[in-house]
């Protein structure tokens, strides 16, 4: 990975940490509506940001069956992370989703839509054979399932967080991993 792309990895992976801090902190003060919103706001942002980029890692053969797994995954990402704008920064929306029925099974079939596309993310991840991105995408499923029991607050920041440091992490420390896996594969060539 060049110079200018890991910039840019590592700026959209700050500002995921970021905004995943700034929507924890949003939980425990009285912020006013609007703060509310434009924090879900730059959380969806940043969150789509970020699992666009970590798919853009990985390297897969089959575009077809990669591209529609992508896409559903950052289309259910999407809808869960609009149904917490609404939920979160107005009193009123929030009644109005809570009182129709129809709102409330729109807003759970998003969210059943999420956990399902993050399991098939583990199977679809775990050929990419890297332990860190396979354990990224495990907490994302625990993280999709607390979000669909109404728990998309401070352990999910907190798990939030963690991804976002993991991946971090693993963008720092990719180029050694592959050199080491280049030089051992250049080992196995001359012992053969």
């Amino acid at each position: 990975m060049n110079f200018a792309k890991k910039g840019i990895a590592l700026f959209i992976i700050i500002f995921y940490i970021i905004s995943n801090i700034l929507f924890y902190n949003t939980i425990f003060n009285d912020y006013p509506n609007i703060i509310l919103f434009k924090s879900s706001i730059l959380l969806l942002i940043f969150e789509i940001l970020f699992w666009i980029f970590l798919f853009s890692k990985l390297d897969n053969t089959d575009l077809n069956r990669i591209k529609s797994i992508e896409y559903l995954f950052i289309i259910s990402l999407t809808g869960v992370s609009i149904s917490r704008i609404f939920l979160h920064s107005s009193p009123y929306l929030n009644d109005l989703l809570n009182t129709k029925s129809f709102y409330i099974y729109l807003v759970g079939i998003l969210r059943g839509l999420f956990i399902f596309s993050s399991i098939i993310n583990i199977f679809y991840i775990k050929d990419s054979k890297s332990k860190i991105l396979l354990f990224v995408s495990s907490l994302n499923l625990v993280t999709s399932i607390m979000i669909w029991l109404d728990f998309d607050s401070n352990i999910n920041a907190i798990l939030r967080i963690v991804i976002g440091i993991l991946i971090l992490l693993y963008v720092i420390m990719e180029k050694r991993v592959f050199e080491n896996s280049k030089n051992i594969e250049k080992m196995k060539i001359k012992e053969e």
